[in-house]
């Protein structure tokens, strides 16, 4: 990453810590809620204007695919794993993502981390696939990796 690069993205991890502490700080846990709509509107730009087609796939090889877009096309983290496991639990782990120092500020300011453009793109793809609602269960950091949980359900 250039130098010009790097400080684009720290500027903008700034922006974006100030946009979801400001949440949380108005909203508290309510601020969750935005998670739906952030990954339904992520999810219709990558449909639109990169191509990423989810009707009629396999759950696994749409994940597969937004996994591939975000890491080769974006370069948003050095890799990234989406596995579902079973019918309605899935696992998103991720290397090396631009947005870590984000969730680490996030979490040392006592705030969960509630927006992560892996998990709220894959559960919006999940809801528009499946027809089902998402909850994320989890999302842990451990050095320079995360992993996120999300569940799947009917109500």
């Amino acid at each position: 990453m250039s130098r010009s690069e790097e400080v684009a993205t720290r500027i903008n991890n700034l922006i974006i810590y100030g946009l979801q502490k400001a949440l949380w700080d108005a909203l508290g846990e309510g601020a969750i809620a935005a998670t739906a709509l952030i990954g339904k509107e992520l999810l219709e730009i990558m449909e639109n204007d990169m191509g990423l087609k989810i009707s009629g796939e396999q759950a696994q090889d749409m994940l597969n695919n937004i996994a591939g877009l975000l890491t080769n096309e974006f370069r948003m983290a050095d890799s990234v794993q989406i596995e579902q496991q079973g019918d309605n639990k899935v696992v998103v782990n991720i290397k090396g993502c631009m947005s870590l120092p984000v969730e680490e500020r996030l979490t040392a300011a006592g705030i969960k981390p509630f927006v992560c453009p892996f998990a709220n793109i894959a559960t919006a793809a999940m809801r528009k696939l499946l027809n089902v609602k998402t909850r994320i269960t989890s999302l842990e950091i451990s050095g320079n990796q995360c992993k996120i949980t999300f569940e799947t359900y009917e109500e």
